[in-house]
This record gives structure tokens, C-alpha cells and sequence, in this order.
């Protein structure tokens, strides 16, 4: 009770006492607020729109047109003559552009693209009508500023119970960058798993073995051969150092591992539905790369989470190689090829989609999925998330 009084008594000139009466606290001019319409008619006629300063969170599945409304809502204060600030963490700038154009130029004027049914483009003749009436009225933030830097190549940083791990080292010193803005400790980590051997899944190999010098890494046996990229006529390398193969931290090994009670490493079983740009993909002998350096990494804790790097196998051929019931699964679908720019669609897109329906798991992908396969899978689909750079969840 004295404490309480105290606060009570408490006050400052300026901002009045720490708790007020009803008659302490002046009345609201609805006169002087200004306040901005959504442009949605049963939304502004029960709420009266947005007043200005006011915070509104937002949330919902993925793929529940979160994005999309708000961007509507972008739109119309726009041609009320409001200013508007955009930021995403998510999404780039060349997205949010093409993905606000389409909105605001409607589907009278989009026209379907040769890429599939669901994709759409404005013509250059309207988009840039839309861009000069938009200028100086919509800013979207500059995600070049962002401190933590994503690069094409993947890095998961987990902790469990009993261990500090990284799976996949990303392709290059990146990694350690953005793990010391997250303030995570490199020369900790007891245990690296490189799901296989690309580039961009190992090549920060090289720079981690100068940070720790205690970690064990898990490769398979054939994880440090020749792998190369068809690039229009010529083959690019794409494999890891050789000259690391025989650091003393490397742990290979042949087939399916158990690590620990906690920690097991689980290859494919069977090829179906592999990823369709695995053609372009091959061994040092010129034949195509069957993936039998790939492998991915079991967790059984609170629940039972699969991490997958590219799931060039197929990630349905990876999932019933486990032999687990999986919670969680982690990584990507390889439904893209980043270097030129293609994705998977058509009849082998639905296929995988509707194998995709028959599990119960929750699917985060990421990094070789591309976000146009992801659009499409999570649209009817909310066990389907999106795992982007900085994202942390926990499980």
C-alpha cells in the first residue's frame, strides 16, 4: 500500500500525474485528427479509417494476402493524397515495385506472362504511368541497408540441448559476417554438417577452419569429388576446395550416420519427383551428378525436425529415407535455377504440390525454391512458410 501511494502521489509538471482521473485527462477534437481511409468500405464505415499518428499490427498465414491487402491499402492512401512509407524485411525492392504496379494497374490491364497461368505482367506502356504517379508519394525501404547481408547459398545456425551446430557454411566468409551481428560465436560450434558438395552449401569451409579449430565437420565420402554447372556451352566448377579434404576436422562418411542420441545424418531412398534443373548438373566424368554426396541432418528433441540443403533427391524421396516421423522439415526444394533464372511450373509444380498436401508436417523453405514456386505451393497450402535471412524460429 505504500508503494502504491507513492506512485499515485508521483508526478511530473510536464506530463501530468502517473495515473490520472478520467477528469485529469483532456478531451479528444476529433476536428484535429487527421485520418486516412482504406479504401475498404465496411473496414472505413465501422473504424473510420486509419487516424494519423496510429500504429495497426497485421498478421496471418503465409500466402493469406497479407502483403497484398497491404499494399491495396498503400494505393488508396496514395490517391487521397497521402504520403506512404513501405518497409519489408521479405522483400526486395525489385518485387515490391512489380508486385505494387500489378495492384495498382488492376487486371484490366495485366496480361497473363508465358511463364504459367497464375503469373502476370503490366505492360511497359502503363507501368510507367503507374511509376510517375507514384513518384514522390510511395518510398520503399532500401534493403541494401539492412545489416545482415543474404547471398544465393545457405547457413542454418541451431542450438539444441547438447550442441552448437551450423548446417551448411554457405559460399563464402558471409556467414561469420552476419553471425557476429547476431552476436553467435563461430570458434563455439561443436558440430558443422555440409549437406553437400556445392559451393554455396561449403564454400565458407576455408574461413571457419581459421575461426574453430574444434568442431566436427560431417560430410559423405564423395562430398570433396569434381561437381560442375552447365552454363550455356561451358562447364563451371562448382565443387568444394580439394585442398581441404584432408583437414583432421573432417569426419566422412557412407550413407546413414548417427551422430548422438540427438544428432543422425539420413540420405535419400528413392528419386521421386527430383528436382527438374538437375540436368544441368554434373561429375567430373561429364555424367550427371546422381546425388549420392547429399545427405541431411536429423534432430530429435522437443520434436523431430529434418534440415535439408537442396533436396536435389527430391525432398519426398529425402523425407521417406528417414526413418522417423518428421515434425518439421528445413531447407530447400531446388524448384529453381538462380543462375538462369528458371522455374519449375507446369504439370511437374502440381504434381509436387499435391504431394506435398498428403503431409501433416510444417515445411519451411528457402534459398533454391525460389519465390514464385513458394507463392504457388503456399497459396492453398498454410503448412508452407518462407525462411528468409536473419529469421529465427523455435522449435
Amino acid at each position: 500500500k505504500e508503494n502504491t501511494q507513492v506512485i499515485l502521489q508521483e508526478n511530473d509538471e510536464n506530463k501530468g500525474n502517473v495515473w490520472q482521473c478520467l477528469s485529469e485527462i483532456e478531451d479528444e477534437d476529433r476536428s484535429k485528427i487527421i485520418s486516412i481511409p482504406s479504401g475498404i468500405t465496411q473496414y472505413d464505415k465501422e473504424c473510420c479509417g486509419f487516424d494519423k499518428p496510429s500504429l495497426s499490427v497485421w498478421s496471418g498465414n503465409n500466402g493469406s494476402a497479407k502483403s497484398t491487402l497491404l499494399n491495396q491499402l498503400a494505393i488508396n492512401a496514395v490517391n487521397k493524397g497521402f504520403k506512404v512509407a513501405i518497409y519489408s524485411g521479405e522483400l526486395r525492392g525489385k518485387k515490391m515495385k512489380r508486385w505494387l504496379i500489378l495492384q495498382a494497374a488492376g487486371k484490366q490491364y495485366n496480361k497473363k506472362s508465358n511463364y504459367n497461368s497464375y503469373d502476370y505482367y503490366t505492360p511497359n506502356n502503363i507501368k510507367d504511368k503507374i511509376v510517375e504517379w507514384f513518384k514522390d508519394k510511395l518510398y520503399n525501404y532500401n534493403t541494401k541497408y539492412n545489416k545482415l547481408k543474404p547471398k544465393h547459398g545457405l547457413c542454418f545456425y541451431i542450438e539444441t540441448k547438447k550442441h552448437k551446430i551450423l548446417f551448411d557454411l554457405g559460399p563464402n566468409d558471409l556467414f561469420i559476417k552476419n553471425a557476429q551481428l547476431l552476436n553467435i560465436d563461430i570458434s563455439k560450434i561443436d558440430t558443422v554438417i555440409i549437406s553437400h558438395g556445392h559451393v554455396d552449401h561449403g564454400g565458407g569451409l576455408e574461413s571457419f577452419f581459421k575461426i574453430n579449430n574444434i568442431a566436427k565437420i560431417y560430410v559423405q565420402k564423395n562430398a570433396f569429388d569434381k561437381f560442375f554447372t552447365k552454363v550455356l556451352f561451358f562447364n563451371a566448377y562448382i565443387g568444394l576446395d580439394l585442398s581441404l579434404k584432408n583437414n583432421k576436422q573432417i569426419v566422412f562418411v557412407d550413407n546413414d550416420y548417427v551422430i548422438d542420441e540427438e544428432l543422425s545424418l539420413w540420405t535419400a531412398k528413392g528419386n521421386e519427383l527430383p528436382s527438374p534443373f538437375n540436368k544441368s548438373l554434373f561429375k567430373d566424368n561429364n555424367t550427371l551428378d546422381d546425388f549420392t554426396h547429399e545427405h541431411s541432418l536429423l534432430i530429435k528433441e522437443n520434436k523431430n525436425v529434418l534440415f535439408t540443403g537442396c533436396s536435389h533427391h527430391g525432398v519426398f524421396s529425402i523425407l521417406e529415407g528417414v526413418q522417423e516421423k518428421v515434425d518439421v522439415q528445413i531447407g530447400g526444394f531446388h524448384l529453381c535455377n538462380p543462375v538462369l533464372k528458371k522455374y519449375a511450373k507446369g504439370k511437374y509444380l502440381e504434381d509436387f504440390n499435391k504431394k506435398l498436401k498428403n503431409y501433416d508436417n510444417l515445411f519451411y523453405t528457402c534459398h533454391c525454391t525460389g519465390v514464385k514456386p513458394f507463392m504457388y505451393l503456399s497459396k492453398d497450402n498454410e503448412n508452407v512458410k518462407y525462411f528468409h535471412c536473419g529469421m529465427s524460429i523455435e522449435l
